[in-house]
Order: structure tokens, then C-alpha cells, then sequence
């Protein structure tokens, strides 16, 4: 099972795109990150192991090298398909 995390872009304009193109120059380019819009600047991710989501979640703010774009992660219980009803 993989976990589920929270991306809040605090800077920039961020995207679907974006944000799987960043994770998968960071961290693994084979992971199907399965990134869900929830709001404007919120993003549901699945990350494949507890490793790295602490990784992710030591950075902090995360400086995206493949756009001009800040954010942090965070774990969550959130599901994303409860934001597709709203």
C-alpha cells in the first residue's frame, strides 16, 4: 500500500504536471505518483514507502529544479476521491 501526502505550493503556479515531473526527477522516475488536484494550491500524492516520505517531509520547502514553483509535504489521511464529490 502506498502513503498518502499532502503537496501545498507556497509559491508559483502549480500543476498535475508539475508536480509528478518534479517527484520524478527528486526522487523515483518509475513511480506512478498518482497526483490529484484537491484546491488551487493543494495536491494529493501516493508515495510507495515510509522512507520516503520522511525524505520528502525533511526538506521542508521544496525548491522545484523543473519549475518555478515552492512547496511542502506532508503526510494525510485525506482521500482524494472525497474532494471529486465536492
Amino acid at each position: 500500500d502506498s502513503i498518502r501526502a499532502l503537496v501545498s505550493i507556497l509559491e508559483g503556479r502549480g500543476t498535475k504536471l508539475r508536480i509528478k515531473t518534479e517527484l520524478q526527477y527528486l526522487v523515483d522516475s518509475e513511480w506512478n505518483w498518482d497526483v490529484k488536484q484537491i484546491s488551487g494550491s493543494e495536491f494529493i500524492i501516493n508515495i510507495p514507502f515510509k522512507a520516503m516520505l520522511n525524505l520528502l517531509t525533511k526538506m521542508q520547502k521544496i525548491k522545484f529544479i523543473t519549475a518555478d514553483i515552492v512547496a511542502v509535504v506532508e503526510e494525510t489521511d485525506r482521500n482524494p476521491k472525497t474532494f471529486q464529490i465536492l
